[in-house]
Order: structure tokens, then C-alpha cells, then sequence
């Protein structure tokens, strides 16, 4: 029953959407694309490891997520919903300064639970989150299979995302908005914050647990070349 209400007020959540403008079945696609990957994204470091020891690319797997596009899209509500829903954090903090620096040193003793970026500009996201994503070895040399991935929000100037980046991120770009964000705020987005809960994260977890096994050796197994 508890894993049932999860889903319904997750779902409902995600029909709110339909009240912004734009494009907002694309919006809603890349949404629920982001969901999976966020997820995933306590077992990315595991998968890394083990396409790396394959010799495999590390690009199915990527450790870092960007959301961008249209301006009152609900980003960052979005994301902080996901935290309610699968960590339980009803208010999530900025991770801190994103400097390269600053964000490896954070992956190295956080474990699990995702780093929150939120609302970076272009600027900074071309000056460090480039350089971030570019660095692939990143946890390799030293065996880590469990590190947290980063979630990011674009600012209105980040407008677009060059292919060398894009294709080793998880990326989301809606394409819709909402005239006056504090109507899904008020009226669903806050409410069911305050109702959902971790139960269907935590069957999910139970469920990818089991399965874990058998996709490291998928993935180590030479004759599956796009695992």
C-alpha cells in the first residue's frame, strides 16, 4: 500500500505539468528519462568500474546529470522532490562552491546520495562542470565503485551544451514553462512533498539489488559490446 501511494503521487506530481506551456509531453519525456537515471545513480560508480576493468566506454553510465532549457520549468522543485522521494530530505542545501576542486573532494567521502548543484550559470558550468566531465578516470586508478554522481541545473544563459559534453552526461532539456511558478508550487508540488514518501525507492532499491549481479557480468562479458 505504501509503495502504491509513492507511485500514485508521484504520478500525480508529473500530470501537473500539464498545466505549464510549451511542449510539455517532450518536457514530461525528459523528465521521467532524468527519474531513471537518478535512480541509478547510487550504482553508476559500480558500472563505471566494472566497463572500465571490460575495457568498455564509460559513456552508458555517466556520473554527472544536467538539467536545462526554458526558465520556470520547475527544475529545481523537481530534483528536490526525487531527494524526498528516494533519500527522504525534505530541504536539500546547496553541495557547496562548483569548483572542480571542490566537487572531487566531495565524491570522495559522500557515498550514495547525489550532489545538488542548482541554478549554475554558463559561465561557471563551461569553466568547471566541462572539466568535470571530461575527467573519466575519475575514481578508476583507485577502485571506487561507490561515489555520488551530480545532478546540476542550468541558469536561463546555458543555453546549449556542446556534444562532447552531452554525450557523456544524463541530459535533460525541457522545453516548457509556467507563467506563474507558484502554481504548481502551492497547489501540487509542496503537498505532495509533504505526502510521498521512500517506499517505492526502497522496493526499487530491494529490486536492483538482486539484479546487480548479473549486469556487472553483462557488462564484463566481451562478446556484449553495447553493454
Amino acid at each position: 500500500d505504501e509503495i502504491k501511494n509513492d507511485a500514485l503521487l508521484f504520478i500525480e506530481y508529473m500530470s501537473g505539468f500539464n498545466q505549464f506551456f510549451g511542449n510539455t509531453k517532450l518536457m514530461q519525456k525528459e523528465y521521467y528519462k532524468f527519474v531513471v537515471w537518478f535512480f541509478c545513480s547510487p550504482f553508476i560508480a559500480k558500472f563505471r568500474l566494472a566497463a572500465n576493468h571490460a575495457d568498455k566506454t564509460l559513456d552508458p553510465y555517466p556520473a554527472y546529470a544536467l538539467i536545462y532549457g526554458s526558465s520556470k520549468a520547475g527544475k529545481t522543485t523537481f530534483v528536490k522532490n526525487l531527494y524526498k522521494m528516494t533519500f527522504g530530505i525534505k530541504k536539500i542545501s546547496h553541495a557547496g562552491s562548483f569548483t572542480v576542486k571542490q566537487v572531487e573532494d566531495l565524491k570522495r567521502c559522500v557515498k550514495g546520495i547525489p550532489l545538488f548543484y542548482d541554478d549554475i550559470i554558463s559561465k561557471t558550468f563551461n569553466e568547471h562542470a566541462v572539466k568535470l566531465v571530461k575527467h573519466e578516470d575519475f575514481g578508476l586508478d583507485d577502485f571506487l565503485d561507490a561515489y555520488p554522481c551530480v545532478v546540476i541545473t542550468g541558469n536561463d544563459d546555458v543555453k546549449t551544451v556542446e556534444q562532447y559534453v552531452s554525450r557523456r552526461v544524463a541530459l535533460c532539456h525541457v522545453t516548457a514553462g509556467i507563467t506563474n511558478m507558484q502554481l504548481i508550487k502551492n497547489s501540487i508540488a509542496k503537498t505532495i512533498q509533504k505526502k510521498i514518501g521512500t517506499a517505492l525507492y526502497r522496493e526499487y532499491l530491494r529490486r536492483m539489488m538482486e539484479r546487480i549481479p548479473e549486469k556487472i557480468t553483462l557488462i564484463q562479458n566481451e562478446e556484449n559490446k553495447d553493454v
